[in-house]
């Protein structure tokens, strides 16, 4: 949440929200927030722990999706270990947010996702401007990280 820096204000993309705690903290700090999990029980869930305002809960999966949101100011993406689809990595840049923080469980489809974001046919690049590792299995292969990108061109 930190790494996004100020919501207040901002339209902000929730993508693979489970049953939408990080939503629920960012419209407490003001932000405009469409959130997308395909997990129909979690979003009742979601649903119903707050009913907050400005917030849009979108079931189905994100690369169905994301054509139809408003652009961001803000992306926060926790995908499944399979990374973000294609499409959704497309819709990203093309929607041309200033930044996106990234959290991942697969330090493999992080950096592939990560590439795609880098560099490609549509919309701003991203750069790396940071990134942090969690060791929260120990002595396992598991690693959760964050990272976050900052457009090339804000």
């Amino acid at each position: 949440m930190e790494q996004l820096g100020d919501a207040a204000g901002r339209h902000i993309w929730d993508l693979y929200a489970g049953i939408g705690e990080t939503t629920t903290m960012l419209l407490e700090r003001g932000a405009t927030v469409e959130s997308v999990e395909v997990d129909g029980r979690a979003v009742r869930l979601g649903q119903g722990s707050s009913e907050l305002p400005n917030v849009t809960r979108h079931l189905g999966r994100a690369e169905d999706l994301v054509d139809r949101m408003r652009p961001p100011h803000l992306v926060i993406s926790n995908p499944p270990r399979t990374g973000m689809a294609p499409r959704v990595v497309d819709a990203v840049r093309e929607a041309g947010p200033t930044r996106v923080v990234y959290v991942s469980c697969d330090p493999a489809t992080l950096a592939r996702d990560l590439k795609r974001l880098a560099s490609g046919s549509s919309g701003p690049s991203f750069y790396l401007a940071g990134v942090r590792a969690f060791d929260l299995f120990p002595q396992t292969a598991h690693v959760e990280t964050v990272a976050v990108l900052e457009s090339m061109h804000p």
